[in-house]
């Protein structure tokens, strides 16, 4: 049985590895501004030829998360690649072909924050307005904090009766902006 160790960073790691991945949302940034120290730890990954993927629960696509991190002072060349939750999702709707996704329908019923529905751009779906309507589910965000848990039982109640698939583009349970935590 081997012992936990504890870091004060991943400048103790850095030359053990050749990659990492590392968690945007809650790691790199708050939402709002990077985490003290994250843009000299990553210009210091880059200096070192460490490859650096950035890995993220978002529910919107890569190209989105990559600009809102150089609006927040992340270069794109700090690290190789964003892969986000709405990335995976984006391209499993589009192709429908395997897991969850094979065969899921055309008829979208869309649970979102403030209404957004940038992750069905360039998708061939109809989004529907009633449940009774839909064939699946696609849960991109909530309107939290206005909105509890309780506000989207009557739906999903109904989506549970009718056997629809729910596809949660951001599973974050909890979500951090700022200081705040709200649901996810």
């Amino acid at each position: 049985m081997s012992n936990t160790v504890f870091s004060e960073g991943l400048y103790e790691f850095m030359d053990s590895y050749d990659g990492f991945i590392i968690d945007q949302w809650g790691v790199l940034h708050n939402g709002i501004k990077p985490y003290p120290g994250v843009l000299d730890l990553l210009k210091k990954l880059k200096q070192e030829n460490k490859q650096v993927v950035v890995l993220s629960n978002s529910g919107k696509r890569a190209s989105y998360n990559l600009d809102r991190m150089k609006e927040l002072g992340f270069g794109s060349r700090m690290f190789k690649a964003v892969v986000s939750a709405g990335e995976v999702t984006w391209q499993g709707l589009k192709n429908q072909e395997e897991g969850i996704f094979k065969d899921l329908g055309k008829k979208c019923y869309l649970i979102s924050r403030a209404g957004e529905k940038t992750l069905t751009k360039g998708l061939d779906l109809e989004l529907v307005e009633d449940i009774d309507d839909a064939e699946f589910i696609l849960i991109t965000g909530t309107d939290s904090p206005e909105k509890k848990l309780e506000d989207y039982e009557p739906i999903l109640k109904k989506a549970v009766a009718k056997g629809l698939h729910a596809i949660c583009a951001n599973p974050d349970i909890v979500a951090v902006f700022g200081s705040e935590k709200i649901m996810g």
